[in-house]
Parts: C-alpha cells; structure tokens; sequence
C-alpha cells in the first residue's frame, strides 16, 4: 500500500511460465488504483528463460519465492528478486507503478 495514497494498492508474485527456459518462473506485478477492487493488467518485469523468483544456495539447496517489493514515501516502488542461479535483481518504478525501468542493480548471492 502506497504511503502517499492509500488507495493505491501494489501486488509482485512469481508465476511458472514455462516459455523455454529450464525452471520457467517469472515475477509478475500488478496494481490497483481504487483500494484493491480492481487491478490493472498484470507486468511482466522478467521474461527470462532461466527461471526467477528463485535462489540457489549451492549445488544442493535452493528456495523458491525469493522476492520482494517495497514502497517509498516518495512514491518509489523497489522490486527485487532472485534467479535460479542466485543473481539478485532489481527494477524501480518512479511513476507509481505504470512503467518500470531497466535493472538497476545485480549481484550474486551464490556461495561458493
């Protein structure tokens, strides 16, 4: 929920979209103008073929669901989060969630 309106409603969510890659998730993010009745079409803000909304500690552990969105008291929405490989993303919305910009930020979370 925005600080500066609450009537703006903000949502990110993985979904398994199988498009060709290896482990098929994509984070989605969607918003509503009106307190939650109704939503705008949902963003896609990875389409990438190697699977996001993941985290792979080591050759043996992973997470599925490693993301996250927050909202600052100037309207700025941070999304962030992790690839199948463990790489951390980042996108930054400055218009209340109507376009997002390119990847800002990257860096692994992999231990070796």
């Amino acid at each position: 929920i925005s600080p500066r309106d609450p009537a703006h409603v903000y949502v990110l969510w993985q979904e398994l979209v199988f498009s060709g890659g290896p482990h098929g998730g994509e984070i989605f993010f969607a918003r509503s103008l009106d307190g939650g009745h109704t939503f705008e079409p949902p963003q896609n803000l990875t389409k990438s073929g190697e699977g996001e909304g993941k985290a792979r500690f080591d050759s043996a552990s992973w997470h599925n669901g490693s993301l996250d969105l927050a909202v600052g008291d100037d309207g700025a929405i941070c999304t962030v989060w992790t690839d199948y490989e463990g790489t951390l993303t980042l996108r930054r919305s400055r218009d209340d969630g109507k376009t997002f910009g390119r990847a800002t930020a990257r860096a692994s979370s992999r231990r070796a």
